[in-house]
């Protein structure tokens, strides 16, 4: 029985004059915030994949030599092998995000720290690909170099180059990951832990 159902029951009662009760009316403004996660979810799974796809041609893109291809698509392959894993993960939690559920106080909690959960295996998830990443971003750069007729990959230019470089992804996807997830879905976490609090203050 979703909200609607709930509402129209309530007011068909033999006491018209009754109010809805408050914490329902409250329970259903948690849809909007559910909906846009879901919403955002699909819209960057489409984005994720139609990259992955992308990346699958690299090589004939950019010209690869010869010697980075196997080494590129085996990093390429071990970035599917994750985004398989932690998409099922994504998609179960998708299918159990639904709003005809949040018909209680207890299903909300539920559904938040649902929400909070699924938010760290994403950053997990984002994190686990910062290696396979600095590797394929080290072969297009050697890659450039060698098309470019300059074969010092090992001078210590080039090494401090290449450690500043991993600092730098790092600490920067971090950010950035930090930074997408309080946009996408961060904040519609906190609308609903507002919520939360608001029924717990009853």
């Amino acid at each position: 029985m979703n909200f609607d159902d709930l509402q129209a029951a309530w007011d068909s009662d033999k006491g018209d004059d009754i109010p809805v009760p408050g914490n329902l009316e409250r329970l259903k403004t948690v849809k909007t915030p559910v909906e846009r996660i879901r919403r955002n979810m699909r819209n960057e799974f489409v984005a994720q994949v139609v990259l992955i796809v992308i990346m699958g041609f690299f090589p004939s893109l950019i010209k690869f030599h010869s010697v980075f291809v196997a080494p590129y698509y085996i990093m390429y392959t071990m970035m599917v092998a994750l985004s398989i894993f932690y998409f099922s993960k994504f998609y179960f939690f998708y299918k159990r995000l639904n709003t005809n559920t949040l018909n209680s106080k207890d299903n909300l909690y539920e559904v938040y720290y649902d929400i909070k959960l699924n938010i760290e295996i994403y950053k997990a998830f984002s994190f686990s690909l910062i290696p396979i990443m600095i590797v394929i971003v080290t072969m297009i750069l050697a890659n450039k170099r060698m098309h470019d007729g300059n074969m010092d990959m090992l001078s210590n230019r080039i090494i401090s180059a290449f450690i500043t470089v991993f600092c730098l992804a790092i600490a920067l996807t971090i950010a950035l990951t930090e930074l997408w997830v309080k946009q996408l879905y961060g904040k519609y976490l906190k609308q609903i832990k507002r919520v939360l609090q608001e029924l717990k203050e009853e």
